[in-house]
Formats: C-alpha cells, sequence, structure tokens
C-alpha cells in the first residue's frame, strides 16, 4: 500500500462564547471534485509537514503563515484501497487573508453546522471531532 503524506490546515476564528468559525475549500479537480476539505497538501521530498505546511497554503490562498502560531493536532490515516492518506493536521488562528475566500462553517456548543448541501470529506468530519476537543479543552 502507498503512503502519502500531506499536510493539512485548519483555521478557526472564536466569534462568540462556545462558538467558533472554521474555514474550508472546495476541490477543483481530481476524482474528489466538488467535495469540501481543509486546505493543504502532498510533502514534498525532504520536506517536514510544517514546511510543507507553509509551503501549501502560499500556493492555495497566497497566504503567509511561517510566522503564525502553530498547534500540531496529531497524523490521521485514511485507507483507500491502493493507498493510505497520512493527514498531518495543524491548527492555526484565523488569518484575515481568508475573508471573502471559499466558504466556513461554525462549531456551536461543541456541535458543528456545516450546511447540509456541502460534501465534505469524510476523513475532515473525523477531524472535526479532534478539533472540537481542541477547541473546548479546558
Amino acid at each position: 500500500m502507498t503512503l502519502i503524506p500531506v499536510a493539512l490546515a485548519i483555521f478557526y476564528q472564536k466569534i462568540g462564547p462556545n462558538h467558533f468559525k472554521v474555514w474550508i475549500q472546495e476541490r477543483t479537480d481530481g476524482a474528489l471534485k466538488g467535495q469540501w476539505e481543509f486546505p493543504g497538501g502532498k510533502l514534498e521530498p525532504g520536506e517536514t509537514p510544517h514546511e510543507a505546511l507553509i509551503r501549501e497554503i502560499y500556493e492555495e490562498v497566497a497566504i503567509d503563515i511561517s510566522q503564525s502560531e502553530v498547534f500540531f493536532l496529531g497524523v490521521f490515516p485514511v485507507d483507500y484501497a491502493d493507498k493510505r492518506i497520512l493527514l498531518n493536521s495543524f491548527i492555526l488562528p484565523w488569518h484575515e487573508g481568508l475573508n471573502g475566500k471559499e466558504d466556513t462553517f461554525f462549531i456551536k456548543d461543541k456541535i458543528a453546522q456545516i450546511k447540509p448541501q456541502t460534501p465534505l470529506l469524510p476523513a475532515n468530519r473525523e477531524l472535526i471531532e479532534y478539533l472540537i476537543q481542541y477547541l473546548y479543552s479546558p
């Protein structure tokens, strides 16, 4: 089975007591076109997950996060028939450069409020559960 390491960013912003917004984007190509995911991408040879995160976010949304506070959430494997994707997942505070780009969903009182018409990739739904634990931890 092929292993494919990727780095992804989960941007969030607290917008009220127990209320957060989280940024996602729509895939524009490939077999999963039209589905929504957290931004990021594959690691290049010799690249660390953090380096890949910085590069991918700049490539995808033209935002430099090299000086941003970043929390490593963990590595989450996703299995497909012929490959395993290793999601190196990072949590970052909201960046003003995200305003007006793509879409957001909300988490309120530990419940993710995602528009029903938003086809979020299943692996990202699992990440939301870990994100909720992080956001609401004491």
